[in-house]
């Protein structure tokens, strides 16, 4: 970039990397960020990952091209928060601030005078999703959660906002993409806001590997060289994702112990039985069959369920 890149008390002269921590006022928490200002002009590129703690890919992912991503040769910027839920990610607590028990996920675009959560929502909000282009938010299913890679792509937001979001799936390396209508949500919230991008989601299980990780990096910065922002012509996915109809999400309908009896990525047919859950002497308390022709996006992985909490999500998937 030809000026300087501020984000909170951080700041990155042109053909500059710096690292540092933005504080959330009234909290004592700090977030990792990193800020890349390459040498010329361009598009400013956010990437975020932690949004929960126990979503751990992406969170080595964006660690790994916060060390590795030079503004030598960049076009535009990157402002990297490689841990942005750092209490729940210290506390191996998966989705939520151990402070306040809330998703974060949920919770945009965020209230300066709210809870820990609240004041993030609002930090990112205002000081991250408006300084941004093009937005990536890094995730995968949560400790008890097994999840086929997949991306979420935001659609309550203005038109071309949602097109730009749309063909930047076709550079991810994922079978699924589906169309998101949330606004509480990061990514969601942003492309509200004006900002295109995309929720890239995988691994799970609270697990984390090297082919996860690598997997990732390879999408985000074919995202970057696919917005100019990195040198090199981007390469489109092997498969364009295939996009999702329909989304079914089933929740439990009792507490007891889940049994599935399919996995994540299987395609399912109509009728198909899904799932049970059972007591503590292996009695049915409930039984799930399939409603739809569809794909497993994800399931819960624990033995342990609780009433009300989500078991199952799927999907339509066109014949591809």
């Amino acid at each position: 970039m030809t000026q300087n890149m501020t984000v909170g008390p951080l700041t990155a002269a042109p053909g500059e990397k710096v690292q540092g921590y933005y504080p959330i006022p009234g909290s004592g928490m700090k977030l990792p960020v990193t800020l890349i200002n390459g040498e010329a002009d361009g598009k400013r590129v956010l990437i975020t990952a932690g949004v929960h703690g126990g979503e751990y890919p992406g969170i080595q992912a964006a660690i790994e091209l916060g060390a590795e991503l030079s503004p030598l040769g960049m076009s535009g910027a990157v402002i990297l928060v490689p841990v942005t839920n750092v209490m729940g990610f210290e506390a191996k607590d998966s989705a939520h601030f151990p402070e306040d028990g809330k998703n974060l996920n949920r919770l945009f675009p965020g209230d300066p005078d709210g809870t820990i959560g609240d004041r993030v929502a609002w930090c990112l909000t205002s000081d991250f999703h408006s300084q941004a282009d093009f937005y990536m938010d890094l995730h995968s299913g949560n400790a008890d959660e097994a999840l086929t890679p997949l991306a979420f792509v935001p659609q309550a937001c203005a038109p071309e906002v949602a097109e730009l979001s749309r063909r930047a799936a076709d550079f991810l390396d994922i079978p699924l993409a589906i169309r998101s209508t949330s606004l509480n949500g990061a990514c969601g919230s942003a492309a509200a806001r004006g900002v295109p991008g995309v929720l890239l989601e995988r691994g799970g299980n609270g697990l984390w590997s090297r082919e996860e990780t690598d997997a990732d990096k390879r999408d985000v910065q074919n995202i970057l060289r696919w917005l100019k922002v990195l040198p090199g012509e981007p390469e489109a996915s092997a498969a364009s994702p295939a996009w999702v109809t329909r989304a079914v999400y089933l929740n439990a309908g009792a507490t007891g112990c889940f049994i599935p009896f399919v996995k994540a990525g299987e395609d399912v047919q109509k009728g198909q039985k899904l799932a049970e859950i059972r007591d503590y002497f292996g009695h049915v308390l409930a039984s799930y069959s399939s409603g739809i022709n569809g794909r497993i996006f994800y399931l819960t992985s624990s033995l342990a369920i609780q009433e009300g909490h989500s078991m199952i999500a799927m999907g339509e998937v066109p014949n591809e």
